[in-house]
């Protein structure tokens, strides 16, 4: 391992000697120079791994010589201990430290003192460099995997889709047939449904990820909409135990992207009948004052207060995948098409009390809001 490398910048020649020589006695290899300029010009050449600096430099003094370093990408991670031989009081300290000094020291000081502050600088910096490159490797990671899901979702996709259409295909030659085959060919459409539903999922997530999903805005009554998802979720929630009431009175249009809306109210709808406990779920579509309201409530188990915010996560969760299954992205979808709507999705529950959601989204949208930005 090379030696550690002070730079020592210093016009006064014993001031110099004197610390350069603390400095060696201590295993610091040491470059020398006079001037701010200088050092500067040293700094640009090769990097050290700390400067000591004194303030009183002729031309360009150390405070500055410090302030530059310091706003310099390639310089600013270089740890910095100004010094000075003149009485200061906190005045000093403070502008030395506001120019971006590490540390201060005032002359004279003990050879003991110089190099425990070096090492305690050069500790800290080397554990904010070994963060940074940890944070980047995680970047990289997390970018990697996104890809992955994005390549992965796409390839699983169109084997799905096959899979579907012939089970479907198969329900129409086997119409009328024995209902035990027919449950069972129902049983497996659900099933690459719930999977097609998976992949989809994985989908938006790296189109998230990305920026790159976008909303096709068109005029939709989110009234009528309601109404008919919960005519195709009735079979659900048949099975789940739940009784399911739309309640939409009256029209509420708007410009909104149809598919991704209802990909929004099936998520809540999915949520409310898995965690519903068999109990009542409840759909309520209203306007005001430009605004859309939709609200999604069940009476089921219900989530700790606490965990609230931690549902809308990526692959989040208020309770043990061993007894619910999914991914944990219905509720991180839901939000980020709600927020680029323009609008916003909020849960209130308690445990044993059921959740609420409210997802509230302008009617006109001055601007199209793109996920993920």
């Amino acid at each position: 391992m090379p030696p550690t490398r002070i730079l020592n910048v210093n016009d006064r020649t014993a001031a110099r000697y004197l610390v350069s020589r603390m400095l060696r006695s201590a295993a610091f290899e040491v470059d020398e120079v006079e001037t701010g300029e200088e050092a500067l010009a040293a700094v640009a050449a090769a990097l050290p791994d700390a400067v000591v600096l004194d303030v009183r430099l002729p031309g360009i003094d150390g405070y500055e010589v410090c302030r530059r370093l310091k706003a310099s990408a390639a310089t600013s991670s270089v740890p910095v201990l100004l010094t000075s031989a003149a009485l200061v009081d906190s005045g000093d300290r403070v502008h030395g430290l506001e120019a971006g000094a590490d540390a201060y020291l005032v002359q004279p000081f003990e050879p003991a003192e110089l190099v425990a502050l070096l090492r305690a600088l050069l500790r800290t910096h080397a554990a904010e460099r070994q963060a940074q490159a940890l944070a980047a490797e995680l970047s990289e990671a997390v970018r990697v995997r996104d890809e992955f899901m994005a390549v992965a979702s796409h390839e699983l996709k169109t084997p799905i889709t096959s899979l579907q259409l012939r089970l479907e295909a198969l329900g129409r030659e086997l119409a009328g047939c024995e209902p035990r085959l027919a449950a069972k060919l129902d049983a497996a459409l659900r099933q690459t449904g719930r999977l097609a539903g998976l992949v989809d999922g994985l989908l938006d997530v790296s189109r998230i990820a990305s920026g790159h999903m976008r909303l096709s805005r068109e005029e939709l009554d989110l009234s009528r909409l309601s109404r008919e998802l919960g005519a195709r979720f009735a079979p659900d929630a048949r099975r789940a135990g739940c009784l399911l009431s739309i309640v939409a009175p009256a029209p509420v249009i708007g410009r909104f992207d149809r598919l991704r809306v209802e990909q929004l109210l099936s998520s809540l709808l999915s949520n409310a009948l898995k965690y519903g406990a068999g109990k009542p779920v409840h759909v309520d579509v209203t306007a005001a004052e430009g605004v859309a309201r939709l609200e999604v409530r069940d009476e089921g188990i219900g989530i700790d207060p606490a965990d609230v915010e931690r549902v809308f996560g990526r692959f989040e969760r208020a309770v043990s995948p061993r007894n619910y299954g999914g991914l944990g992205l219905g509720l991180f979808i839901a939000r980020q098409i709600a927020e680029a709507h323009g609008g916003a999705i909020v849960l209130s529950s308690q445990p044993g009390e059921g959740a609420h959601f409210t997802v509230e989204l302008p009617l006109e949208a001055d601007v199209v809001v793109s996920a993920g930005t």
